[in-house]
């Protein structure tokens, strides 16, 4: 258990080192100890061992957050949505997630493709129909103009602000950005 960042500046460190088990302090925001895990990230990569430079890189990053200022939210949403882009489920489930939270705000605003039930207010019976899922689907998708070939061809009511449209397709790439991220990280593609 370390009480500070080890700082192992300019040591050679043996094939066989590992950190497995180690606990280290929680981030202080200080440079003196992004720039210890930092040497150690380094010095892990140029023995290609990827899990104890991955283990390193989080540590950084964690170091960096506290003292980001106004970028500390970036890096707690970040931290949180994908473990610094070592976690392939998070970003994957928020995919989901925003999936299906938007194919009910797109019943909010009334798309349907068969005249059916309107839930202007959402209350309980509210059910969701297929093509608002469809629909969110294709806002889903980062294809350009499949989104708005679907919307022609199979919407009649498209009174869904672009903001929301927007922000859906912020989300949505984000989401597969990570998810990418994750496998690149999980398989040490570089």
């Amino acid at each position: 258990m370390f009480d500070a960042a080890p700082k192992f500046h300019g040591c050679e460190l043996h094939q066989d080192t590992t950190f497995d088990g180690a606990r280290f302090p929680p981030a202080s925001g200080s440079d003196e100890a992004a720039r210890a895990y930092r040497t150690l990230k380094l010095a892990f990569s140029k023995q290609q061992a990827h899990r104890e430079e991955q283990r390193f890189f989080k540590l950084e990053m964690k170091e960096e957050a506290k003292r980001a200022g106004a970028a500390k939210f970036m890096y707690l949403l970040y931290e949180k949505s994908s473990d610094f882009g070592f976690n392939l489920w998070r970003p994957l489930a928020l995919f989901a997630v925003a999936w299906i939270a938007f194919a009910f705000t797109y019943g909010y605003y009334g798309i349907s493709t068969h005249d059916l039930t309107i839930c202007g207010s959402l209350d309980a019976s509210c059910k969701v129909q297929w093509s608002w899922l469809e629909f969110s689907l294709a806002q889903s998708l980062p294809l350009t103009g499949f989104d708005k070939l679907h919307s022609i061809a199979t919407l009649k009511n498209n009174n869904v602000p672009v903001l929301v449209l927007a922000l859906h397709k912020v989300i949505s790439l984000a989401c597969l950005f990570l998810a990418g991220l994750a496998l690149r990280n999980l398989f040490r593609l570089k």
